[in-house]
């Protein structure tokens, strides 16, 4: 499965709602797939860390 394939499950029906339970059963590791990048907040988020 491709993050293509894994977002196209999540989003796909926008009406639908997800467990994270759901995904227990898919084999993937998710560091490989998705790339997490954090940086410092700004302005009102000062001191917080944003990640995206």
């Amino acid at each position: 499965m491709t993050l293509h394939d894994l977002l196209d499950k999540i989003f796909h029906d926008p009406a639908t709602k997800f467990e994270l339970a759901e995904f227990d059963s898919i084999k993937l590791d998710y560091n490989k797939i998705l790339t997490l990048v954090t940086k410092p907040g700004t302005g009102k988020n000062t001191g917080k860390t944003i990640y995206f």
